[in-house]
């Protein structure tokens, strides 16, 4: 696997921060980094960020980090208690007007108590599950269906 190098980055849209860099957060990061995005990442898996790292993503090293240098955040876990769990680590980080989008598909009763958690610091929250993923995240053409809560 290959990647373009990473380009000067031009506007603060192009940059990303993702959490969860597994099967499909991996394959959206490196399409990222492709697309020219300046993509930095953050897993509990101490493997999967070296292996961001080779795709040219950079390690956000903590959650405090990553949430202090963005105001927009894409989060791709795959079970409805890794995304509750997640949210509970990010809310003493979480800050007025930043935007929590979750890309896994999660149940309307998990992504409610989600945007409750992260509303209660000022934050916003989006569902934006990925929709035919798996291939299509891989090749750059998965697409997402979202909603604001």
């Amino acid at each position: 696997m290959s990647c373009a190098p990473l380009r000067p980055r031009k506007k603060e849209e192009d940059e990303c921060r993702n959490i969860g860099l597994g099967a499909m957060g991996l394959p959206m990061s490196r399409n990222m980094v492709l697309r020219g995005q300046d993509v930095v990442g953050f897993d509990l898996a101490p493997e999967r960020v070296l292996t961001a790292a080779e795709v040219g993503v950079t390690s956000a090293g903590s959650l405090e980090a990553l949430m202090a240098a963005c105001d927009v955040v894409l989060a791709c876990l795959p079970t409805d208690e890794s995304v509750v769990a997640l949210v509970h680590d990010l809310c003493p980080y979480a800050r007025a007007g930043q935007l929590l989008v979750v890309t896994g598909t999660h149940s309307l009763a998990v992504m409610s108590t989600v945007d409750r958690l992260f509303h209660a610091a000022g934050a916003s929250v989006v569902d934006a599950p990925v929709v035919f993923g798996g291939t299509n995240a891989d090749n750059g053409t998965a697409c997402v269906v979202a909603r604001r809560h």
